[in-house]
């Protein structure tokens, strides 16, 4: 069984709380024999916004991969006025 591990914060601070909530599920899985992987958005390398691209970025095609060889999804994203950031729904 795999899962991933969305970061939709655009934290990078490790000690900020999507850092350490990510690393506690992945630590939490691992202890259940739950293959893991923490997909941070603030390092993926995707461009929050750039109308110019021609071609599906690489980090996208990552993202997307991994989702779909997940059998668990576990998403962390900030509250932004009783919703998520902007970007987790852009991606």
């Amino acid at each position: 069984m795999k899962a991933i591990i969305f970061n939709g914060a655009l934290e990078r601070r490790s000690f900020s709380t999507s850092n350490l909530l990510s690393r506690y599920i992945k630590s939490g899985l691992e202890n259940f024999g739950i293959e893991s992987h923490i997909f941070d958005l603030a390092d993926s390398g995707i461009p929050l916004f750039d109308c110019t691209l021609t071609r599906i970025p690489n980090g996208v095609q990552v993202m997307n991969n991994l989702f779909r060889e997940a059998d668990i999804h576990f998403w962390l994203a900030p509250l932004y006025h009783g919703s998520i950031p902007g970007v987790m729904k852009t991606v």
